[in-house]
């Protein structure tokens, strides 16, 4: 296991190491190392420095080896030693195979397998996991669900392919609970069930204008071609988990601009391999409990067809302001609870900057300074991030092309590049869609309709 040191992307040089191993007695065997290059990295005693790991220990249950160790968060030596910083994720790498034995083999030999996931390991308080709720969601009997799905799609032999289905969320909600169509309902959680992931690079829900045709076919559709369907309910990315809502917030559902929907699917399929069929489906999880508020999607950054970066730069940045003259359409404030960031394989930083009308600036609380595309992450705050009419907000994003001799553009492709923050909130009424500079205002600044709620709401809000 490894921490990446000092870039973020994930590679072994500069990473604090750990490698363990039971042997013959059942015993956990562990060594700390620290690695210069991508070879065996040597002892850290070899080095000249402590070891600074404890309490070892280890079994093998259920065919797995499992360990344990503890270390200083804040080493006093920075130089051989990560320092983990609080509330910050940091890429850990882990490698291993299946068979042989150090103790027999003289040594540790090459991994056969190795991945890298992100993982806030000293958590500051101010982000909550979006499983917080949703044990609780699946006990209410008040609580249906409508299933989302793609049917046994084959997917094209083709690098890249956005395919389409669309959905009457209305009709299909009327099947469920036999009420009037006109009942207000709240959509409490997404629950994405992935089929191929290995093909899949994202999907995204969206709502679309009412005369839109509904049917059981899925079609090909590039983004160029969804422009009656222009506000996202909820997106999945390579690593993402369930979207929850807060207990006092749900995202209207079958009603106003939520009556049709389209599902829209991202493969990804480079090695033009035929015959693949997926079944990804997402579980939506709905009730007529209306919660407090309602909740909304606004996207920020950089407009995808303007990106153009460089190759061979170890960084370079672009960026995108939503300005005063943007939020200043906003009826009122809004809340945001939790942020989506989203680009491609360059990406290696990503943050939304929020300057305030007052002068003050918060550049903290939405951010990603290890960005791995692999393992994107809804990131839920405690303390919901109040914006205002006059405040701007800014998406920045840096990127790494010394792995490529090619000018990099924005695009549809794995291998172009994207720029987005799709930032989750409530007072719905009160917000935008979108909020992006240098695109047609339409569509760079676009607003949330008011929804009329039912008389008797009062009496039916969950606090």
């Amino acid at each position: 296991m490894g921490c990446n040191r000092f870039n973020s992307e994930p590679k072994m040089p500069n990473a604090d190491i750990i490698m363990c191993y039971i042997d013959k007695k059942g015993e956990a065997n562990c060594s700390e190392r620290h690695a210069t290059e991508h070879s065996l990295p040597k002892p850290i005693k070899e080095q000249g420095v402590e070891n600074i790991i404890e309490n070892v220990t280890g079994e093998i249950k259920n065919g797995r080896s499992i360990f344990n160790f503890s270390r200083p968060l804040d080493p006093e030596d920075d130089k051989y030693h990560f320092k983990i910083a609080k509330g910050a994720k940091i890429n850990v790498l882990f490698s291993y195979r299946t068979k042989g034995n150090p103790d027999t083999e003289g040594g540790f030999l090459k991994h056969e397998k190795r991945t890298v996931v992100g993982i806030v390991l000293w958590p500051d308080g101010t982000s909550v996991s979006e499983e917080k709720n949703l044990e609780m969601i699946l006990k209410d009997k008040n609580v249906k669900i409508t299933q989302l799905k793609f049917n046994e799609y084959e997917i094209p032999a083709k690098e890249t392919t956005y395919a389409c289905r669309n959905f009457d969320i209305t009709e299909m909600i009327q099947e469920i609970t036999g009420k009037p169509k006109d009942t207000a309902y709240h959509a409490i959680a997404f629950q994405p069930i992935i089929d191929k992931e290995d093909f899949l690079h994202h999907l995204i829900v969206m709502s679309c204008d009412e005369d839109l045709n509904v049917s059981n076919e899925i079609f090909e559709c590039p983004l160029s071609t969804t422009t009656n369907c222009n506000k996202v309910l909820f997106g999945w990315g390579l690593g993402s988990g369930n979207y929850v809502l807060p207990n006092n917030v749900g995202l209207l559902w079958g009603v106003a601009e939520n009556k049709k929907i389209t599902m829209q699917f991202h493969y990804n399929n480079p090695s033009l391999i035929k015959g693949v069929k997926d079944s990804t489906a997402i579980n939506v999880y709905f009730t007529s409990n209306l919660r407090k508020y309602d909740s909304a999607t606004m996207i920020q950054g950089v407009p995808t067809e303007t990106i153009t970066i460089p190759a061979q730069r170890k960084s370079f940045t672009i960026s995108n302001t939503c300005g005063s003259q943007c939020t200043e359409t906003m009826k009122g404030a809004i809340y945001i609870f939790s942020v989506f960031l989203h680009g491609h394989t360059y990406l290696r930083k990503i943050r939304t900057e929020i300057n305030f009308a007052d002068g003050t600036i918060d550049d903290t609380s939405f951010r990603d300074d290890n960005f791995i595309f692999n393992n994107q992450k809804y990131v839920y705050l405690e303390n919901p991030v109040k914006i205002s009419p006059g405040d701007q907000m800014k998406t920045i994003c840096e990127y790494d092309t010394t792995s490529t001799k090619q000018t990099v553009k924005g695009g549809e492709s794995t291998s172009n590049e994207m720029c987005l923050a799709f930032l989750n909130y409530y007072q719905r009424e009160n917000g935008l869609a979108t909020c992006m500079s240098g695109i047609e205002t339409k569509y760079g600044c676009l607003v949330y309709e008011k929804f009329k709620r039912m008389k008797d709401r009062k009496n039916k809000l969950k606090n």
